[in-house]
């Protein structure tokens, strides 16, 4: 064996102790918490698990460091590191991403907005055990650069408690240098600029490739803008997890995934069932060129366990849905009356994909208004129109994406 290799199987080994230690995973919790519950919480967790503070951010810059080695970089040894410390417990955690670097031989560039020496509690534990083993800290000012050789960026400048917009300063100058460059970026927690409970955007945002995230998921890394920037999200409990989730009875929110919530929707069918035992939807939709929204509707109520589903649509979009998914039932009418008999037929309605605004459009809603008491799903077109006439209905579930909610809300969205 050559020593090249033996180093690297040393290497790959110090890794996987440390994946023992900080049990770094892309698997993610169920429960979603708001920054105020983490906030006041999990000092409760670590007390209740018997830890201290102290070895929840050493922990966390463990496992920030973990998720840099083995995911980002993907195993392979980075000869520098740029680390941005803002002038909290984020920065702390970077701190001890840094310390954990320059113990692997690692060079870095650690950038401190601020005056380290006003950081307190952890954080200033954090940066005297940088400093202490060999580490030296550059202020963020107008002369700061990140090296264009830099392979990572580890984000500690903001954690989840940032509420309004970042000033033109040393933030937005991190956040910009960072931006530009090519290296790999981690975020701690949450990239610096989102909100931890909305996902919105404060002035500017570090988009990560990729961010770890301690204790509890929270809602502002799902919502808003946060698909755009979070990157792959990876999780760490930290030791406190299970303590924190029975500490706060009533998370903020609950991720839904296909897989833990299949069985409620799609149990396992006798085995002398047969499809009109499953129910039938009927979906109104699909104007003159507007088939494929109809057609991947029905094909989506199909895959999710429908038994029997009928389209009603416009004459003219009848033979692409057909020959798109020739499974599907097809009526079509220009005379929308033409329809009553099916949308009685049916167990469930869903109207909007593909529907349009036109006086065909206008003739379908009308009609599927007198069949109101069924349940149905209001979508797209349907949901435009509604908002000109609005009402309310029990039966109904809702699908707006942002401008839709706000014709219904009466309000203007600004990303439309």
């Amino acid at each position: 064996m050559s020593l090249s290799m033996a180093a690297r199987l040393i290497q790959f080994s110090a890794l996987a102790s440390m994946a023992t230690m900080t049990n770094v995973t892309q698997s993610l919790p169920s429960l979603a918490y708001s920054c105020a519950q983490m906030q006041e919480n999990e000092a409760k967790a670590a007390k209740a698990s018997g830890l201290e503070m102290w070895t929840l951010m050493s922990r966390a810059g463990q496992a920030a460091y973990h998720t840099l080695r083995v995911h980002l970089l993907q195993g392979t040894k980075p000869n520098h590191i740029t680390v941005l410390a803002g002038k909290g417990n984020n920065g702390g955690d970077g701190y001890v991403v840094a310390e954990a670097a320059l113990k692997d031989d690692i060079n870095v560039l650690l950038g401190q907005v601020g005056d380290h020496m006003s950081l307190k509690g952890d954080a200033a534990t954090a940066r005297d055990r940088f400093l202490a083993a060999g580490g030296v800290i550059t202020p963020i000012d107008d002369a700061f650069t990140i090296p264009d050789d830099t392979d990572a960026i580890v984000d500690g400048l903001f954690g989840t408690g940032l509420s309004r917009e970042i000033r033109q300063g040393p933030f937005t100058r991190a956040i910009d240098l960072a931006s530009k460059s090519k290296a790999k970026k981690l975020a701690i927690d949450i990239p610096s600029g989102l909100h931890g409970d909305t996902g919105n955007v404060l002035g500017t945002v570090l988009s990560a490739d990729a961010t770890i995230t301690f204790i509890g998921v929270k809602k502002g890394q799902f919502t808003g803008k946060a698909p755009q920037h979070v990157g792959i999200l990876y999780f760490a409990g930290l030791g406190v997890e299970q303590a924190f989730d029975e500490i706060v009875s009533s998370p903020a929110a609950e991720l839904v995934a296909f897989n833990r919530v299949r069985h409620r929707f799609m149990p396992l069918r006798p085995l002398a069932a047969h499809k009109a035992a499953f129910g039938k939807v009927v979906l109104l939709g699909g104007n003159n060129g507007m088939s494929g929204a109809i057609r991947l509707a029905g094909e989506a109520c199909q895959r999710t366990g429908s038994g029997l589903t009928r389209t009603l649509t416009h004459p003219a979009s009848q033979q692409a849905v057909m020959f798109g998914r020739p499974e599907l039932m097809v009526t079509a009418a220009q005379d929308v009356n033409a329809f009553s008999h099916w949308i009685d037929w049916a167990t469930v309605l869903a109207v909007g994909p593909g529907l349009g605004q036109d006086d065909w459009a206008q003739g379908v809603l009308r009609l599927f208004l007198k069949h109101a008491s069924k349940p149905s799903v209001v979508d797209a077109d349907a949901l435009n129109l509604l908002a000109k006439s609005p009402q309310h209905n029990p039966h109904w579930v809702l699908t707006p994406h942002p401008g839709e909610a706000g014709r219904l809300l009466g309000i203007r969205c600004p990303c439309t």
